[in-house]
């Protein structure tokens, strides 16, 4: 009969599977562990290179440069034709060459042509040239369009995150306005409060519904902004990490800041300039003589038979010169219009240089301001949490009223909202800065992504901002 009782070896058993699972545990929370069905801001970017149609577009572009270049390539090789052919034909009978009489006849023909090119002006190695340039223009532009629209997900991705805290903000700010009602009627039914201050804490009530109707609405809407840009068609299960911590500025932009980078569309306009020079070479190039190597070789006669007898073979080789000498001025106008577009090039380019040195100037003190603000709003938002506690104390003492308490939550709700709205507007200007600068927004995104982790780490300790005022209301009766 077994015993009920467990060994010694299988109680270490399962404490030593309880400390492994312990130490998973803590592992995953310390590194962050994703979790599972939250979208990250790397994961929202990556879904957005993936499939949005811009980026798809912008590749295929770059295919179809590619592809160019490598036709440009085959002008290279000889072209090398043939040609089977049956007639039937009628020779005049005046003409002293009519064969048969005059009669009907079939004539049969198999023939090869070949066709060399020897020298060409410069036109196929201008397009070859031509196209490589356009390639790198191709490849500018998916830059281009990559950098947009990790700009986008980044603000969409944080004006979500945004929302999502001043719903839960102005829902806090309900359920207070609740409590104190309660608390209002309680003490108005043992006469130790006024009829109109339970009205007015109703009248509050009734202006902060559409209010956080409208907070609730507005998640929706920002959700299907990155729903758009991700090309994720399950709106209701975009679920983020509602963080707002931005990374340490100086940190973050010191190495960078030793590195000059050329801003990618002072790059393209530089690249710009070479595929004019050469489609200037490739388009005056058929104004300039060309040398073709010719080849033919074929068999005919009146008979089937002929076209396989050797006897009926024929065939010539020889160079063709081709020397263009009137084209209506058309090269003179070709010059000039290429000329013109040299021009505009180098004019755009000036444009872009003087816009870029604008964009940095501006995107810095744009984004020191909002350092600046960031500051003010959390030293407003702490001085508004000392007057709600010292409302709540006072109140408890009796010497404050309960629309003293409710305009001090009022003032530290549009604290909270300011104080939000403060550190999105950071965020968004730390990536004006990097576009400006043309930093990497791969490294702002790991930035962010790693400031979002950490917060979540924390996500599950009471934020010290939010007073308990619910509680101690009820519990003030």
């Amino acid at each position: 009969m077994k015993s009920d009782v467990c060994p010694k070896n299988c109680v270490f058993s399962r404490t030593f599977k309880i400390f492994l699972l312990g130490i998973i545990v803590v592992n995953r929370l310390v590194h962050g562990a994703p979790q599972e069905g939250v979208l990250s801001l790397e994961k929202a970017v990556a879904d957005t290179f993936e499939k949005h149609p811009d980026i798809l577009l912008s590749h295929e572009r770059l295919n179809e440069s590619r592809a160019q270049k490598k036709r440009a390539y085959s002008e290279v090789f000889p072209k090398l034709s043939s040609s089977l052919s049956a007639l039937s034909r009628q020779d005049a009978v005046s003409s002293p060459s009519a064969q048969f009489g005059g009669d009907t006849y079939n004539v049969y023909s198999l023939a090869a042509e070949l066709s060399q090119p020897i020298f060409t002006s410069g036109a196929i190695s201008s397009g070859i040239e031509y196209y490589s340039q356009e390639i790198e223009v191709r490849e500018i532009d998916l830059s281009l369009v990559k950098r947009e629209m990790t700009q986008k997900v980044i603000s969409a991705y944080f004006a979500l995150a945004l929302a999502q805290k001043q719903f839960e903000t102005m829902k806090r700010l309900k359920g207070i306005q609740e409590s104190l009602l309660r608390t209002a009627e309680n003490r108005y039914r043992i006469g130790n409060e006024q009829s109109l201050t339970v009205q007015q804490i109703k009248t509050n009530l009734l202006l902060l519904e559409p209010q956080v109707s409208s907070a609730e609405n507005l998640i929706k809407v920002r959700a299907s902004e990155l729903a758009s840009l991700t090309q994720n068609t399950d709106l209701e299960r975009i679920e983020i990490f509602s963080s707002l911590q931005a990374p340490e500025w100086d940190a973050l932009t010191k190495e960078l800041r030793k590195d000059s980078q050329k801003k990618l569309e002072i790059l393209r306009n530089e690249v710009l300039t070479n595929v004019l020079a050469s489609n200037q070479k490739l388009r005056l190039s058929a104004h300039y003589p060309n040398v073709y190597l010719f080849g033919t070789w074929g068999r005919s006669g009146t008979e089937k038979a002929d076209i396989f007898d050797s006897d009926s073979s024929a065939w010539s080789l020889g160079l063709k010169l081709s020397v263009p000498l009137f084209s209506g001025l058309s090269s003179v106008y070709d010059r000039r219009v290429l000329s013109s577009l040299v021009a505009q090039n180098r004019l755009q380019g000036a444009q872009i240089q003087n816009q870029n040195l604008l964009e940095k100037v501006k995107s810095e003190k744009e984004i020191s301001n909002a350092m600046s603000l960031l500051v003010s709003s959390e030293r407003a938002l702490k001085s508004a949490l000392e007057s709600v506690k010292t409302a709540e104390r006072t109140y408890k003492l009796g010497t404050a009223t309960y629309l003293q308490v409710s305009d001090t939550q009022q003032k530290y709700t549009n604290a909270e909202l300011s104080y939000e709205q403060a550190q999105f507007d950071l965020i968004f200007k730390m990536t004006q800065v990097f576009v400006a600068h043309q930093w990497p927004l791969e490294k702002l995104v790991q930035a962010l992504s790693q400031s979002i982790r950490e917060k979540a780490q924390t996500s599950t300790v009471p934020n010290p901002r939010f007073p308990a005022s619910q509680v101690e209301y009820e519990g003030s009766e």
